[in-house]
């Protein structure tokens, strides 16, 4: 298997540059080549081929919960590196849902700092998109200058 590391690299390397989404991802690769061929579809901008490493991972190996909560993890900041603020909200809302479990303890804990703060980082960036606006009563006031009381 070590031997086709350098094949997979380099294969890796290849569909990161035509920012493509692999069709067939061997299913002889391990847990560790799964997230480094994500990382590098992810480093080379190929955010959409790095999500299909880590949702092939989850799909293949569904029992390794600390990995797990890694991959879903990767995935949500891909989505928010994409700007897909709302679905990479609600991903890191389920995330930090998986520590409210009873077996969380056993967890890394990373993925859940992390993703409370992206979760602030995002309501202030859907704020800055999508400002509310002022109520009629509260324009009528801030456009009303405030005479002085005697």
């Amino acid at each position: 298997m070590n031997k086709m590391l350098p094949l997979l690299l380099a294969a890796g390397f290849v569909l990161a540059s035509c920012q493509t989404v692999p069709k067939d991802i061997p299913t002889t690769l391990s847990e560790s080549e799964y997230f480094q061929l994500a990382y590098q579809n992810s480093d080379r901008g190929n955010y959409r081929g790095a999500m299909a490493y880590y949702d092939t991972f989850l799909s293949r190996f569904p029992k390794d919960a600390s990995r797990d909560v890694e991959a879903d993890y990767e995935i949500a900041f891909l989505y928010y590196k994409i700007q897909d603020f709302t679905k990479s909200r609600d991903l890191f809302t389920q995330i930090v849902d998986k520590y409210k479990q009873k077996d969380s303890d056993t967890l890394p804990r990373w993925p859940l700092v992390l993703s409370n703060k992206l979760i602030i980082i995002i309501d202030q960036e859907l704020a800055a998109l999508h400002p509310k606006p002022v109520a009629k009563a509260d324009a009528a006031e801030e456009s009303t200058p405030a005479t002085p009381s005697k």
